[in-house]
């Protein structure tokens, strides 16, 4: 898949981030992200937890870093496929989504 970030500061602290062991976890969901073809990959691997986020951040999705018990999230929006987020349980729309560019990371909570 193709990543893009919203700044350097994020591109920056998704390739070194080093706090504990949400710095292994997170190294991994990036290859995972890069490794994936489209959306619909990421969904099927049931621990990140592919979400859409409501409110003001209604346009994106979230994965987990680390597990429900982590509150850290990557937040991304889709940079192609039209209203992922209005159906994103949708399998055929997830399959059009193979650019996202990362919002950040952190916790959104």
């Amino acid at each position: 898949m193709y990543i893009e970030y919203k700044s350097r500061k994020i591109e920056k602290l998704a390739k070194t981030w080093r706090h504990g062991r949400d710095g292994l976890s997170l190294k991994k969901r990036m290859v995972e992200l890069q490794a994936a073809s489209n959306l619909l990959d990421i969904k099927r691997l049931p621990y990140l937890r592919l979400h859409c986020l409501k409110w003001k951040k209604r346009y994106s999705l979230a994965i987990d870093i680390d597990g429900k018990k982590d509150p850290n999230r990557i937040v991304f929006e889709a940079l192609d496929g039209d209203g992922v987020c209005d159906d994103w349980r949708n399998d055929s729309k997830l399959l059009t989504v193979t650019k996202i560019k990362i919002l950040f990371i952190w916790d959104y909570h």
